[in-house]
């Protein structure tokens, strides 16, 4: 079983296939077509929450009546096996530029159980590469970045960065 918990403007497909769907939240009512191999084979126009329908299908197209947040579940059967949420970060936060310390490891992140993403970026005005990754980065170990690239890294671990001559980085973080 899939649960999707999303909040957008517009239509939005999702090549997801499965055979039950429920529409299970929106705060208005909702389009979805049902795709199967030859093209749409059945369309639920502004249909409400508590919606449902047994068919097998390839992909689905949500379209809101307007910006919403809808929540729908799709499976093979309506008892399910597994499931995960979709969510979609809240927050976006900018970080003052940290000063790299010449030949160590420093840490530009601490570990953080809310965020999703982190932006690392190597100023533009850098003279030289630096490397991103756990506290044992090094000058010939990590993720090198050179001077105006920027690296995303997922999860919630510290991050660290090694420059050799002792440059800045920016940092932007995407949380829940």
């Amino acid at each position: 079983m899939i649960t999707v918990n999303e909040t957008f403007s517009g239509a939005r497909d999702y090549p997801l296939t499965g055979k039950f769907f429920k529409l299970l939240g929106s705060g208005a009512p909702v389009d979805v077509a049902f795709t199967g191999d030859g093209g749409p084979d059945d369309i639920a126009s502004q249909i409400t929450q508590g919606f449902r329908c047994k068919l097998p299908f390839l992909r689905v197209r949500v379209t809101p009546t307007g910006t919403d947040t809808i929540k729908f579940i799709i499976s093979d059967d309506e008892a399910g096996q597994d499931s995960f949420v979709v969510v979609k970060p809240t927050g976006i936060s900018t970080i003052a530029d940290v000063a790299l310390n010449a030949g160590a490891a420093t840490q530009v992140l601490p570990a953080d159980g809310t965020r999703q993403q982190a932006l690392i970026t190597n100023l533009a005005g850098n003279a030289n590469a630096i490397r991103v990754g756990d506290s044992n980065v090094a000058a010939a170990r990590g993720v090198q970045v050179a001077a105006g690239q920027t690296i995303t890294l997922a999860g919630t671990q510290a991050i660290f960065a090694f420059s050799a001559g002792g440059q800045s980085v920016g940092i932007t973080t995407v949380k829940d």
